[in-house]
C-alpha cells in the first residue's frame, strides 16, 4: 500500500480545541529525555542523513555533503555531537512533547518534519515560550520514521535504556561537535512555568 506524500500535508493540529498543549503539561512524569536518548537518535538520525539524503532530508543547519566528507574522512564519531551541543538542541524535549512528536509524525496523514516543525513551534509560541530547536525534531522524526510508514508497529519508548554493547561502544566514542554547527554560545536561561498550564493529575 502507498505511503501518502510527506509534503501533501499542511499544519493545522495546532488548533485543535481538544488537544492538550504538550508545553503546558505539568506532571511529575513529564521528564525530559535523557541526554544519553537524545544523543542516540541525533546521532542516527545524521548518520541516515549521510548515507540516504533524500529520505533524511536534513534542515539548513546541517552541512550534509561535508557531514559525509569528514565521516569519511574521521569514522563515525563525528555524527555524535558533545553532550553540551545535545542539551542545547533538545532543551525543551519532554516526555510530552516527545509524544506529541511521535503522535504527529506518525500519523497516517503522512507529515513531514517541516510540518512537524511548525505545529510544535505554533504550540511552544501559543504556551509563551521558546520553540524546540528544528534540528531536535528533526531527529526524533527520523528515529521515528520505520513507524511513521507502518504506524500499527509498536513504537519505541523515549526512556528505553542502551544495551550494554550501545553504551560500550557510544563511551569509546571521543564526542565532537562536527564544524557545520555553528559555535553560538549555550543559553543558560530556563524558562519559567509558561502561562495557561495545568497541573495533570
Amino acid at each position: 500500500m502507498n505511503a501518502p506524500p510527506r509534503n501533501a500535508i499542511k499544519a493545522g493540529s495546532s488548533g485543535n480545541p481538544g488537544r492538550t498543549n504538550p508545553f503546558c503539561v505539568v506532571s511529575a512524569f513529564n521528564l525530559p529525555l535523557k541526554a544519553e536518548t537524545c544523543q542516540q537518535m541525533h546521532a542516527g538520525a545524521l548518520r541516515g542523513a549521510a548515507r540516504n539524503t533524500q529520505a533524511y532530508a536534513a534542515p539548513l543547519s546541517i552541512a550534509v555533503d561535508r557531514l559525509r566528507a569528514h565521516a569519511r574522512r574521521y569514522g563515525p564519531q563525528v555524527y555524535l555531537a558533545h553532550p553540551a551541543e545535545i542539551e542545547r538542541l533538545f532543551r525543551g524535549v519532554t516526555l510530552s512533547v516527545y509524544q506529541e512528536i511521535e503522535s504527529l509524525y506518525c500519523s497516517r496523514l503522512g507529515r513531514n518534519y517541516a510540518t512537524v516543525y511548525r505545529i510544535l513551534q505554533a504550540m511552544a509560541l501559543e504556551a509563551g515560550i521558546a520553540p524546540v530547536e528544528e534540528e531536535a525534531i528533526w531527529a526524533i522524526c527520523m528515529h521515528l520514521e520505520p513507524w511513521s510508514l507502518m504506524p500499527t508497529l509498536p513504537r519505541p519508548s523515549p526512556f528505553a535504556q542502551m544495551s550494554a554493547q550501545q553504551r560500550l561502544s557510544y563511551a569509546r566514542l571521543p564526542c565532537t561537535t562536527p564544524s557545520h554547527w555553528s559555535d553560538a554560545p549555550i543559553q543558560e536561561e530556563q524558562a519559567g512555568l509558561p502561562g495557561g498550564c495545568r497541573l495533570l493529575s
